[in-house]
């Protein structure tokens, strides 16, 4: 039978009366982290998912579908409860948050309706499905970028696949194709262009025209950095 932690606080309270010494001079993330090595990873609610397969060979070690191709300790709300010091890997090409119990060779699919948010890399995302006021074209994990009082920017990283031959052989092969949302005044709004984002901040419009001409190579480069920097910099200049 899973252990659901919410049914035994009084097993933690137990624990944390033997284990007092330990306890005193730490926060909470540090005491549920020990919890659970007390119990056992095997019996906490993360158990549960489909055994996750990369089925896909690929011809470059740097050519994967992860965010990064390893698993990070990092923590996670499943099921409305939170996991801390966990090894996670966010894998991009199917929008999946896997977590592999400690000791095993396997991982799993966490069931996606249940992860409420998760840190890794020392990046928050969070699954905007489950907001209420979303629209339709709102999917799955996002990365909390800039968090101001006036707007959130929020950064979706997708890879898509392609088949190559090569000597005879069929690879994968995993591209970027990282989409942009802004949350304001109560709505999200896709930012695909500069006009985009100046038909929501028309009030900056000369700032962000010239936020465009100094920052063009970095456009070309590296897009996904220049989307940071550009609301890094909205978000600077609007609370001036």
């Amino acid at each position: 039978m899973r252990f659901i932690r919410k049914q035994s606080w009084l097993l933690l309270c137990c624990l944390m009366f033997v284990h007092n010494s330990y306890t005193q001079n730490n926060n909470s993330e540090n005491l549920y982290s020990w919890f659970d090595n007390q119990v056992g990873s095997e019996d906490i609610s993360l158990n549960n998912g489909l055994i996750h397969y990369n089925t896909y060979r690929t011809g470059d070690k740097n050519n994967f579908r992860y965010y990064k191709n390893e698993f990070l300790k990092g923590n996670v709300t499943y099921d409305n409860q939170k996991f801390y010091n966990v090894d996670l890997k966010y894998d991009l090409f199917t929008d999946a948050l896997l977590y592999q119990p400690e000791g095993s060779a396997y991982s799993i699919n966490l069931i996606k309706e249940k992860v409420s948010n998760f840190y890794i890399d020392g990046k928050h995302f969070v699954n905007l499905s489950l907001e209420k006021n979303s629209p339709e074209f709102v999917s799955g994990y996002y990365e909390e970028n800039v968090v101001s009082e006036r707007f959130i920017f929020y950064i979706k990283y997708i890879k898509k696949i392609r088949e190559k031959i090569k000597e005879n052989t069929s690879l994968s092969e995993f591209r970027t194709e990282d989409t942009y949302l802004l949350y304001y005044k109560n709505n999200y709004t896709n930012v695909t262009s500069k006009k985009d984002v100046i038909l929501i901040f028309p009030e900056y419009k000369s700032k962000i025209n010239d936020f465009y001409l100094m920052n063009k190579k970095l456009a070309k480069s590296d897009t996904s950095q220049f989307m940071k920097n550009l609301f890094a910099y909205i978000n600077q200049i609007s609370i001036k």
